[in-house]
């Protein structure tokens, strides 16, 4: 996910800054007694922003317990004022679907999402990215 949003666009990526990865946020202390938490980790994350992206894929996140904890960590984010996406398997295994969530990513960022002065050059580009980064994921 993380090389189809960030590496330049000539080589089929979207040009995205790169976020710090996996980094373990703190829980202020009167949520800290409610959810049971002191830190949480988020997949990739942009400080400046306060802005996260979280990879949902199929293993830990199904089941209702799993569920829930989802649900409490991103309303416990939430009102630490950090954003955070949810990006599942499927999306990021489909390109147009990936297109409009690099696009939600750019907003979120508050960066312009670039037009490629030649799109059919860039699709082709990104197409051999999402083939070489993507080939040996599941999409089911």
């Amino acid at each position: 996910m993380i090389m189809l949003l960030c590496l330049p666009r000539r080589y089929g990526g979207y040009g995205i800054e790169l976020p710090s990865m996996n980094v373990p946020i703190d829980v202020p202390t009167k949520l800290e007694r409610v959810i049971g938490r002191k830190w949480f980790s988020i997949d990739a994350y942009w400080p400046a922003a306060r802005y996260g992206v979280e990879y949902d894929g199929v293993e830990g996140h199904t089941g209702s317990a799993n569920v829930a904890r989802d649900y409490v960590r991103g309303n416990a984010l939430s009102a630490m004022g950090i954003t955070v996406s949810t990006i599942s398997a499927a999306q990021l295994g489909n390109p147009a679907m990936f297109h409009v969530f690099a696009s939600q990513v750019c907003r979120a960022l508050g960066v312009r999402m670039r037009r490629p002065s030649n799109e059919s050059a860039w699709k082709e580009r990104s197409a051999r990215l999402r083939s070489a980064v993507l080939s040996v994921h599941r999409w089911e």
